[in-house]
């Protein structure tokens, strides 16, 4: 399990970055340290598992196309877990995906945001979810 904790002391957001690519996660993480508790997993099965184990985040930044079952199998194990965690996903994609992505997402109500996602619209979504907690 490839994953990266930066902590930052009183009452930040804690959020949780699944995504495949190491560089990626570690930049968005980096992104929102000052402002946030960054937890990042490279694979959808290391999310479920921190989930599962108790983990608490307000928000989880999860990429769509991974090779363990991406977005689409990561919502599904995690609204295995409580109905409160789904509510909690931001999908994010690099675009172009396939038909039955598509339609997952059209289905969902969760936020998708394109990659590569501004710092200051991350910020703005993380803020948010922060705030309704």
């Amino acid at each position: 399990m490839d994953r990266s904790t930066e902590s930052r002391h009183g009452d930040v957001a804690k959020v949780l970055i699944v995504d495949d690519e190491p560089l990626v996660g570690r930049a968005l993480a980096r992104g929102l340290s000052r402002m946030s508790n960054v937890t990042v997993v490279t694979s959808v099965s290391d999310g479920i598992d921190l989930i599962a184990a108790g983990g608490c985040f307000d928000v989880i930044l999860c990429d769509m196309l991974m090779p363990d079952g991406g977005g689409m199998g990561f919502y599904e194990a995690v609204s295995k877990l409580g109905p409160d965690w789904t509510a909690k996903i931001v999908f994010m994609t690099g675009g172009v995906f396939s038909q039955p992505a598509k339609s997952f997402l059209s289905r969902v109500d969760n936020r998708q945001l394109e990659k590569p996602v501004p710092l200051a619209e991350l910020m703005r979504v993380v803020s948010k979810f922060h705030e309704t907690e």
